[in-house]
């Protein structure tokens, strides 16, 4: 509930928020096989992951759009 409620209150929309957070487990459950202590993960272990994902997602976001406008631009361009 809580690292939800950070995504919520980053990107303001409920199933954006459930996404992150999905990607979150699912990072965890990755390194759950490489020995991860589960025992030790705490809030603020929770948070750093949440948010680097976060930041990942928007950089991988912005790089689509940018490489949208470029092919939109060059394909105007032709006509």
């Amino acid at each position: 509930q809580y690292l939800w409620n950070v995504f919520y209150k980053l990107t303001g929309d409920s199933d954006e928020a459930s996404d992150l957070l999905q990607k979150v487990f699912l990072k965890l459950a990755q390194m759950s096989e490489k020995n991860l202590d589960f025992d030790r993960i705490n809030k603020t272990y929770l948070y750093k992951t949440g948010y680097s994902i976060f930041v990942n997602d928007i950089r991988k976001r912005k790089n689509e759009e940018e490489k949208l406008n470029k092919l939109s631009l060059s394909s105007t361009e032709n006509y």
